[in-house]
């Protein structure tokens, strides 16, 4: 099934024992553009977790219901990694900034480079949506969502919206044109010109995740 990320956060899902979790985020590879894992929101505001789980591990997916099964029970689901276990780029560049203003606060009292490691590949879907999408020649859009084939968890578009309004028109592109994203300048380069990303297949949410 053809599924838009923005349809699959907050979708709830049931481990085999009844054990309930919320999905949250999703991490993938900008090179591949596979779904790597899938984020677990668990617990209230006060307690709350965020575990990774693959794609292999959701089973009965109800999308238009807004509910999924897990392979997992809840314990299984409890021992799972943390999302700082893996973390993706945005999450990296966040602590980097953190070990930075810490590091200046104290005067240089930490020798070495500071870094916080992680695989510089591996991103998530929350936090480049909002990016800006350059084109060879200009500015054209930003991200605003993500269409994923849920049987092979690949991402096959990327949904740009053309303007700043929400109600914006909004296209779909492969990411075989991306050359690169950019976490410095929250951006998404584009191998293509503005002109052919403007004029890219328009997108329809209409028919994504809804009952047959």
């Amino acid at each position: 099934m053809i599924i838009a990320a923005n349809q699959i956060y907050g979708v709830s899902a049931k481990c085999v024992d009844r054990f309930a979790a919320q999905a949250d985020d999703l991490l993938f590879d900008d090179r591949s553009w596979n779904v790597t894992y899938v984020v677990m929101r668990m617990g209230g505001w006060l307690k709350r977790r965020r575990v990774l789980v693959t794609p292999n591990d959701l089973d009965s997916m109800e999308w238009a219901a807004k509910r999924v099964g897990l392979r997992l029970s809840g314990p299984q689901l409890q021992a799972a990694p943390p999302l700082e276990s893996n973390p993706p780029v945005a999450m990296q560049k966040s602590r980097e900034l953190e070990l930075v203003a810490w590091d200046a606060y104290w005067s240089g009292v930490l020798d070495g480079p500071l870094g916080f490691g992680g695989d510089p590949h591996l991103r998530n879907t929350r936090a480049v949506t909002g990016h800006h999408v350059f084109g060879l020649d200009a500015e054209a859009g930003y991200v605003d969502d993500f269409v994923i084939d849920d049987r092979e968890w690949q991402i096959r578009y990327l949904v740009v919206r053309l303007g700043r309004r929400r109600s914006a028109n909004r296209v779909v592109i492969e990411p075989r044109w991306v050359e690169t994203i950019v976490w410095e300048d929250r951006g998404v380069h584009i191998h293509l010109p503005k002109a052919q990303i403007e004029h890219g297949r328009t997108f329809v949410a209409e028919g994504l995740a809804s009952p047959s």
